[in-house]
């Protein structure tokens, strides 16, 4: 049940994160930055990850636009390379079945029980969670996200359950930096 509410508010804020970032990108930031250390322990302990995972201070990671004007990248998922698309736009990390399994997550039929909206339509999914994710020098652990169908999606998308980890991210001209 716990699953069903997080997609659902997942998916319910990711109709609403680009439209914010487009009118007030401060605010955005202000949104997305790490709590401060005043918060119980229990709390904020897991924005500890990030910062516990690099061994120097203020990783930076530039990412030059495609022709389409869109931020492809290479990536590694738990060690493995995958490419993707950064998409502030999508809520989780998404990726289809066929690279979920190249990079060690094994996802049973019956675990496909959440119904997603994507821009090509309605489509199944299963919620999981990547042990590690590293674009160039930054690594996150511990990254929501779900697995499609192969059918239903093509691209493994870099979304906001990624990017709120970092202490940053902004597009200046054709360039998408990133900083952790």
């Amino acid at each position: 049940m716990r699953n069903v509410i997080l997609i659902g508010a997942f998916l319910g804020l990711s109709a609403s994160v680009p439209i914010l970032y487009q009118a007030s990108p401060e605010t955005f930031h202000g949104l997305v930055a790490p709590a401060p250390d005043t918060t119980p322990a229990v709390v904020s302990a897991p924005a500890a990850k990030p910062a516990a995972a690099s061994t120097a201070a203020h990783q930076k990671v530039s990412i030059p636009a495609d022709k389409t004007g869109h931020f492809r990248t290479e990536l590694r998922f738990n060690g493995r390379k995958v490419e993707g698309l950064i998409d502030t736009g999508a809520t989780l990390v998404a990726m289809n079945e066929t690279t979920a399994r190249k990079i060690g997550i094994t996802v049973s039929r019956n675990e496909f029980k959440y119904e997603v909206n994507t821009a090509n339509g309605k489509a199944r999914a299963a919620v999981v969670r990547i042990d590690s994710i590293e674009i160039g020098r930054i690594r996150v652990n511990g990254v929501d996200a779900v697995v499609m169908e192969d059918k239903s999606l093509h691209n493994t998308l870099i979304g906001m359950s990624l990017l709120k980890q970092l202490a940053r991210f902004e597009v200046k001209g054709e360039m998408l930096l990133l900083e952790q």
